[in-house]
């Protein structure tokens, strides 16, 4: 059985010999329309990796310098559930955190000190949940508004 130290130094000399990425790809560039997809070669869309972390990068021998940004695809094509589901994916966030706060607020006469603090740590964490939740909410309702996505598909506010 090999040493676990030495699996450390092979592994330590392989990460050298490891080409660096020369780009990071993120969600936003992802988003790519159908038309400029079907402009990219087969052999090209063969050659990106993933790295370590998940995230996909581009090998050495593509053509592309990284440069230009892939359009967004429009959000108006997306179909009417598409819309519902966030919009029910929010409401449900929020509907848990409010939940959440609402339990760890009833008041427990000789609760210790230590569990009021550990409350007060979740009720924080809720809250911020719900804060961001709320944030999400804005950002849909203003890009379905830009989308002209009717009103209805997703629904009043939370």
């Amino acid at each position: 059985m090999v040493p676990l130290a030495e699996v450390a130094r092979q592994a330590e000399a392989a990460k050298a010999t490891l080409a660096k990425a020369k780009k990071s790809y993120t969600n936003t560039d992802l988003h790519v329309s159908t038309e400029s997809q079907a402009m990219v070669p087969a052999a090209d869309a063969s050659k990106a990796d993933v790295s370590a972390s998940g995230k996909s990068t581009a090998s050495e021998q593509t053509t592309n310098t990284g440069n230009e940004k892939a359009p967004a695809e429009p959000a108006q094509t997306q179909p009417e559930a598409y819309w519902r589901q966030r919009a029910d994916f929010i409401r449900g966030q929020v509907e848990k955190a409010k939940s959440e706060i609402a339990r760890l607020n009833v008041v427990v006469p000789g609760r210790s000190a230590a569990l009021e603090a550990t409350n007060a740590n979740e009720i924080k964490k809720y809250q911020q949940m719900l804060d961001g939740a709320m944030k999400q909410w804005a950002l849909l309702e203003a890009s379905a508004q830009a989308s002209k996505v009717p009103a209805a598909w997703i629904g009043s506010a939370p």
